[in-house]
């Protein structure tokens, strides 16, 4: 699928990471949400705009704790949410309504359901990548697939997933492809991600740029890895933008006149 250009001088930075761990109140999630919440403050300090998959500010989890950073900043702060709904309903838009947090926020409402995450990837221009599950590596492979600089923050990702090596790689490959054979979705973003020998030859290409990866442990700061990321992501024209997707058109367009409207030079 050809990856459309939009141009754009504010940088589109997407937070993954994990629903939940076993235990609401087990502390490395606790630390894992009050990172994200610091990097949601971080990107809209940096008048950039966050993209996560959650809906709105809360507690939890890691998806809504980042953009409740980002509005902690400001009211104002830009962020795009992408959800899912079920299959049966329209594709749709949700903006934040007069009154409430949050008027900067831009959710997309999407049938695609686990493939949301493919169009995650495709919306932002690097993604920084909490430890979570299965939908958190999906979202580190597709964006990587795409040629987005993923910063990889916490301990645990080198012995986990270390892309590096070929037994991580295709961990992390089985673990994407098994959660795209799970979703509901009836059209395919790009159907050369479900074929796993394909997805191989993308990842080994993008793999080989300097900036394409980066680990960050647990001694490293925000502004260490938003500076890597930032600078990761310079290139003639920002890539994140919204792909074609079928039965999602009118979402498309409202999505182009939202980022014309606060992101252009225009």
């Amino acid at each position: 699928m050809e990856n459309m250009m939009c141009a754009r001088v504010r940088r589109i930075f997407a937070v993954f990471g994990g629903n939940q761990m076993k235990s609401e109140t087990d502390p490395q999630y606790q630390e894992r949400l009050g990172l994200a919440e610091r990097f949601g403050f971080a990107i809209a300090d940096r008048d950039a705009i966050l993209l996560t998959g959650g809906t709105g500010p809360a507690l939890s989890p890691v998806k809504n704790r980042a953009i409740r950073g980002a509005l902690n900043k400001s009211d104002a702060s830009l962020w795009i949410g992408v959800d899912r709904i079920d299959e049966t309903v329209e594709p749709m838009v949700q903006m934040p309504e007069a009154g409430h947090a949050g008027l900067g926020g831009f959710v997309i409402r999407s049938t695609l359901d686990h493939q949301r995450n493919v169009l995650e990837a495709y919306l932002a221009d690097a993604a920084i990548c909490l430890m979570g599950g299965n939908g958190t590596v999906s979202e580190m492979t597709f964006s990587l697939s795409l040629g987005r600089p993923i910063a990889l923050v916490g301990d645990k990702w080198p012995d986990t997933y270390d892309l590096k090596t070929a037994h991580g790689l295709e961990k992390a490959i089985q673990e994407t492809h098994t959660r795209l054979q799970k979703s509901y979705g009836k059209h395919k973003l790009d159907p050369s991600l479900y074929d796993k020998t394909a997805l191989h030859a993308r990842l080994t290409e993008r793999l080989t740029a300097p900036e394409s990866v980066k680990y960050f442990g647990s001694d490293s700061s925000v502004k260490e890895v938003l500076d890597w990321a930032e600078a990761a992501s310079i290139t003639p024209n920002l890539p994140g933008c919204f792909p074609d997707v079928p039965q999602h058109g009118a979402v498309r367009d409202k999505y182009e006149e939202w980022i014309n409207l606060h992101a252009t030079d225009d």
